[in-house]
Formats: structure tokens, C-alpha cells, sequence
């Protein structure tokens, strides 16, 4: 994707959730959208762990 087709899916990106989205119902949709759409990567649900806790020793 070049720097210029970014720009545009970053704007459409901006364009589809504003005014929309909470965080408990929409969340992963939005990351899942943007990861996409936005950023170009390839099989997002298969890479991604929404459910993963993260835990600190």
C-alpha cells in the first residue's frame, strides 16, 4: 500500500467510526477495521488474542 492510499484508508477509516463505537460492543471491530483496512495486515484474526490476560510477575 503506498503512503498516499494510507492516507485515504486512514481517512475513510476516521470517517466510518466517528461518532460510533463503544468500547464493550464495538471494540474489536475497530481494531480488526483498522489493523486491516488502515494498516494492511493480513489474517488480523488469526494473529490477534482479544481474550489473552496479560499478567505481570
Amino acid at each position: 500500500m503506498t503512503d498516499a492510499e494510507q492516507r485515504e484508508a486512514a481517512r475513510q477509516f476516521v470517517n466510518r467510526w466517528m461518532g460510533k463505537g463503544k468500547e464493550d460492543e464495538d471494540g474489536r471491530s475497530y481494531w480488526i477495521d483498522l489493523l486491516t483496512n488502515v494498516l494492511g495486515i493480513d489474517n488480523v484474526t488469526e494473529r490477534l488474542n482479544f481474550e489473552s490476560k496479560w499478567y505481570s510477575i
